[in-house]
Order: C-alpha cells, then structure tokens, then sequence
C-alpha cells in the first residue's frame, strides 16, 4: 500500500481509511482472497492496473457498473461518486477500455468548464474503482482568483430576470445577495430560525448530499451557529414569504407544507446544483450578465458591505460567526477598502 501519500497529508489518510474499511469489510463477508501483497495491491490500491477482486473479467466490464457497485457499498464514504456517476450517465456511452476513459476524461473537462479542481476530483473518485483511469494523470490546478462581484446594477438585472422567468426563486436570490449567506445554509434555512420581534435570523444548518445521494441538513461549514441582522428590506421580503404561506395552508386546509424558508416548487431542499443548470445559468443569460457561481453572491455582500462599512470585525460576526474568520476576509477583500496614502515628504 505503499504511495499513498503523507501520514499527514489528510486527504491522503482519508483514502488510506477508506482502504482499510474497505479491506475490513471484504474480511467481514467472507471476501477477503489476496494471499500476498501484488494481489492486495491489484485488489485494493488506487494505482492498481485491474478493478477490485469481486469484479469477474474487467476489461468487459463498463465503468458504470464498477462505480454502481462501489456505491452499493456501505462502508464505502466517497459522497462525491455519486456527482462522478451522473456525469458518466450523462456522457452515456460505454467505458470499457484506457481509451474509452480517455475520451470521457475529455468530453468532462468540456462539461466542467475546465475546472481542474472539480475535475481532478472525479479523477480521484474514479481511479480507486476503475482501472481504466489508472495512468490519467491529474490537471494542474491553477491559482485560485477570486470572481468578480457583481456590481449593483448587476444585481438589480438578475433579480429582475428570476422575477420574470423564475419568479419562485426570486425571494432566494434576493436573500443570497443581502445576507452573505452560502447557497447551502440559505437553501437549509427554516422559519424557526427566523426571529421577527429580534430582527435578526440564526444560520445553524446548511444542506448536504448524504452517503445515498438524498439531501440533508447539517451543520455549517464552520460548526458555528451565528445570528445576522434582519435588515428592513430582508424583514419584509421574509414576512411577505410567509404571509403567501400561511395564506396558502388556509386556503388548502391543510398541514403539509414544509417549514423551510426558500424550497424547490415541490417543497422540498433547493438542490444547488440543479439549480445552477436550470434557472441560475438562464437567467444571467437573460439578463445579459457574464456569468459567475452563485456562491459569487456572498461574495459580492462581502465586498459590498467592505465599501460602504469598512469593518472586518462586523463582516466576520455575519459571514462566519466568530472573529476567526477576520483573516480570510483580510486575504480576499483588503485590497477594496482602507487603501493607504503615501505621505508628502518633500
């Protein structure tokens, strides 16, 4: 098991972990049949040249169906696999040999936009399981550059494309670029959380694709729970939100609707996604805005809030809860606000 990294390397002692259970679990069934170390190598190892021990002659077998059983797999905790499996289902076309992976390595950085990041780590899923991917090398990944907000104006034709062609999704937006929240904690918002007397709204949970694929709600990405400010616009966007609600559950008579603040037309978790490909991309096409994540909607609070309230102290407290978060903002945003001034001297 040799190059699998550094001990302290974690994304490499996640795989060495994964190894193990996956080894354990093979011992557990009755599965386990490598009897020196070439075979657990061919077995178990990333860079193994044949697919896992169970799988009968893998140059037949197509790439789908290696990932299908992996995923089947309980013990198996790569959640990621799942998004690399829709990919291959898109690309519906048969991997069965170091070509056939090639060209589907090719056809995904066309998908991806050319996202090294995000393509390396389907790469990373991939070459464990199916030893088509055994000798593809990773893409360099190149310096991350923070996107550039949106301007006002921008804002202001985007709102106005969702009104006009996703009008469901109109409030989520409006909310996204007044709060700086993540996508996923706002799509994980619930009305409990949402304190009108106090004017201000608790993030606690942000949504997550569990190890089955399902949505969930967990705890943020910083396990911090923070309150923000309910600023006047926000309050009445809200209040006019549950108000169509509660007006809805009494003209229905019923009690089935969901207690989250921004769900799908279903009433169930905003995927983001999904929701990126069916409405997000649209719209900024509509409205003729070139195009950005929808994650550049806190970014975009962040540098506006920095232009008009120059206090990483206060933007912390909103975006991450703590202080602990004052660095990262220094990192990114420091250069739009507090600009110094050579002094004359002479």
């Amino acid at each position: 098991m040799s190059k699998l990294g550094r001990y302290e390397d974690t994304k490499c002692f996640r795989q060495a972990q994964s190894i193990c259970d996956a080894i354990d679990n093979d011992i557990k069934l009755g599965r386990f049949t490598a009897k020196n170390n070439d075979e657990l190598f061919e077995a178990y190892h990333p860079l193994a040249k044949v697919a896992s021990h169970h799988e009968q002659n893998t140059k037949a077998v197509d790439c789908l169906a290696l990932v299908d059983d992996k995923l089947s797999n309980k013990v198996f905790r790569d959640r990621n696999l799942h998004q690399t499996k829709n990919f291959l289902i898109r690309y519906g076309k048969p991997i069965k040999s170091k070509d056939d992976a090639l060209k589907f390595w090719n056809w995904l950085q066309g998908e991806s936009n050319g996202n090294s990041r995000t393509i390396n780590r389907h790469l990373t899923s991939l070459k464990p399981i199916c030893p088509y991917f055994a000798d593809i090398p990773k893409l360099k990944e190149s310096a991350i550059k923070s996107e550039k907000p949106f301007s006002k104006d921008e804002i202001k034709a985007i709102i106005q494309s969702f009104e006009d062609n996703f009008p469901h999704y109109t409030g989520f937006m409006k909310f996204l670029f007044s709060t700086g929240c993540r996508p996923n904690e706002a799509t994980a918002l619930r009305w409990q959380d949402v304190d009108f007397e106090n004017k201000q709204i608790t993030i606690c949970e942000a949504l997550a694709i569990t190890q089955d694929g399902s949505k969930a709600a967990k705890d943020t990405k910083t396990h911090v729970i923070r309150t923000i400010p309910m600023s006047k616009k926000v309050g009445m966007l809200l209040a006019s939100i549950n108000g169509d609600r509660i007006n809805k559950k009494f003209r229905t008579g019923t009690d089935t609707d969901t207690d989250l603040v921004f769900p799908t037309v279903e009433g169930k978790f905003i995927d983001i996604r999904t929701f990126r490909a069916r409405q997000w991309v649209k719209a900024l096409q509509l409205a003729k805005v070139p195009y950005r994540k929808p994650y550049n909607c806190r970014h975009t609070f962040c540098s506006h809030f920095l232009n008009e309230n120059p206090d990483f102290v206060q933007l912390a407290s909103i975006t991450h809860g703590t202080k602990s978060g004052i660095a990262t903002l220094q990192k990114h945003y420091a250069h739009i606000v507090n600009k110094p001034v050579m002094p004359d001297m002479f």
